[in-house]
């Protein structure tokens, strides 16, 4: 095969992978289980992941800036006990407890904003340490213990359909189609994606970076809150292990998706599929009958092929018959300047 050749099909991978990867599982899953496909099964795919899917916009967010929010789970877990307990114990109606659910969300995208834009913090350690503020304050609101909801209406949400589509799936697009709307055609969003490509020259450029850094963080710690009150309506309470190793879940449905882990690369698109292949993985190996913990082995798995995968389209890893063809066409090291051929323009 031609370099030519190979050059395209590497292109083509890294353009599709996604959709490919999309397709073929599709294709295997419903000849793996003849109940893949059946109303039920999808219904049940699109509700276990609709939290998820959400989770996975924060998370993409915060990359695309070169960055990671390790906090998505441990603040929409916080924020699900919180909407649990307004509704609960304090009598709020269901639209504002949402909504404050949300507010709690983004305080802790505050305090992960202020310690990465303003303090300097790594993204790593920040939202680390925003992950272990929020587990604390969780157990402290509920004591470890579940905060149970029994307004018909608001548990409603996490069953209820509209045409045939759970309620919960719809409100994952409507946060798909408008993170995807911001990144596509709003300034901010083409700075966010600046931001990741070259920090430094967006600053040049004009780009407040430390603004745009926050606000991102912000929006991330927003989209968890929302997701905490919807998994709250679809247990019928708010619990403290809701979430657990979704932030993983959410860095693999990115990676997969596409998104650079550098930053500046990734769609919401992408990410959505990225999302509904881990939550197809989860679900056809419950399927199968495979515990939990191995699935976490093939989480592991599947961050560490797409990341290799991406290394190699981008040339920062090459498999040895590709350096081969590449250093045939190299100039030998023991090549003199004088002996290499010159442009004729260059001798003008």
């Amino acid at each position: 095969m031609s370099i030519v050749k190979k050059s395209r099909l590497r292109d083509i991978w890294a353009n599709f992978q996604v959709w490919i990867i999309f397709l073929v599982l599709l294709v295997v899953y419903s000849i793996i289980s003849p109940d893949f496909f059946t109303p039920v099964n999808l219904k049940n795919i699109f509700t276990q992941n609709a939290m998820p899917i959400i989770v996975s916009m924060a998370q993409l967010l915060a990359i695309l800036t070169g960055g990671i929010d390790l906090s998505v789970s441990a603040v929409l877990a916080l924020s699900g006990v919180m909407a649990a307990k307004f509704i609960a114990e304090m009598s709020i109606g269901i639209p504002m407890a949402i909504l404050l659910a949300m507010l709690v969300g983004g305080m802790c995208g505050v305090i992960n904003g202020f310690l990465i834009s303003k303090l300097k913090f790594a993204p790593f350690i920040a939202t680390l340490a925003t992950t272990t503020m929020a587990k604390g304050m969780m157990y402290i609101q509920c004591s470890g213990r579940v905060v149970y909801v029994n307004d018909p209406v608001f548990v409603s949400l996490g069953i209820n359909e509209i045409f045939g589509i759970p309620v919960l799936a719809v409100f994952s697009f409507i946060v798909v189609f408008a993170v995807a709307l911001v990144l596509r055609f709003t300034v901010p969003g083409r700075k966010v994606y600046a931001l990741g490509g070259n920090a430094e020259a967006a600053r040049l450029a004009g780009i407040n970076v430390s603004r745009y850094t926050f606000i991102v963080y912000v929006l991330s710690g927003v989209l968890c809150g929302l997701a905490g009150a919807l998994a709250a309506a679809r247990i019928g309470g708010g619990s403290p292990t809701t979430g657990a190793e979704w932030e993983m879940d959410a860095i693999a449905s990115v990676v997969v998706g596409g998104a650079s882990l550098s930053g500046g690369v990734g769609t919401p698109l992408n990410t959505l599929l990225g999302a509904l292949i881990i939550g197809w993985i989860r679900n056809i190996l419950n399927l199968m009958g495979v515990a939990a913990y191995p699935q976490l082995v093939v989480k592991g798995l599947i961050i560490i092929l797409s990341v290799f995968s991406q290394s190699i389209v981008s040339g920062a890893v090459r498999l040895p018959q590709i350096a081969a063809l590449r250093g045939a066409t190299a100039v030998p090291s023991n090549t003199s300047p004088t002996e290499i051929p010159k442009n004729p323009s260059d001798q003008n």
